[in-house]
Parts: structure tokens; sequence; C-alpha cells
């Protein structure tokens, strides 16, 4: 499986950076439903607009790689991917600080 040739450069614990950007992600959707924005599956429908997705290394992404064991994952390192309301790493960089 795709899985074995997945370098094992992340193991299951949770990093800072993980939980950082894990926290920025609920952020974003709670000020998303108090906007009144409509959801499907729990994500803002805005969000599947652009179709980005961006991970707890900063890198910001069109397309992942689904993982029997992890998820999905960062297509450049391998670390969890979450569907994300920005377009570029920068600006996802500057949305984090």
């Amino acid at each position: 499986m795709i899985d074995s040739l997945i370098p094992k450069l992340h193991n299951m614990v949770l990093t800072d950076k993980y939980e950082a950007i894990e926290k920025w992600i609920l952020e974003q959707k709670e000020l998303a439903k108090q906007a009144g924005s409509e959801f499907f599956m729990g994500i803002p429908m805005n969000w599947y607009e652009t179709t980005t997705f961006c991970c707890e290394n900063l890198h910001v992404f069109s397309s992942y790689i689904k993982s029997e064991e992890k998820g999905n994952v960062c297509p450049c390192c391998y670390a969890t991917a979450w569907l994300c309301p920005v377009t570029t790493t920068e600006e996802l960089k500057l949305k984090l600080g």
C-alpha cells in the first residue's frame, strides 16, 4: 500500500504546530458559524470553492495523499491535511502569525 511508501517523518504525537493549526481551523469555523455561513459535513460551504488544504508545516496545496494509516496527508511532508480557508502559504503564515 501507499503507507509503506510514505516515510515515517511524523509519528501520531501531537506537536505544538499541529495543535496551533487545529485551533486556528476551529476558530475559523466558529467565525463562519457566527457569520451565518452554511455548512456541509462540518465545513463552511465557501471553503469548498477553492478546495485548498494546509498542514501543520504551513504547506498549502490543492490535493492530498490518502493514507490508510494517517488519513489525508500533505504531499510535501506527510503531515495531516485539513481543508483550509486560505489559498497560499504566505496567506497562511500571515493568519497564524
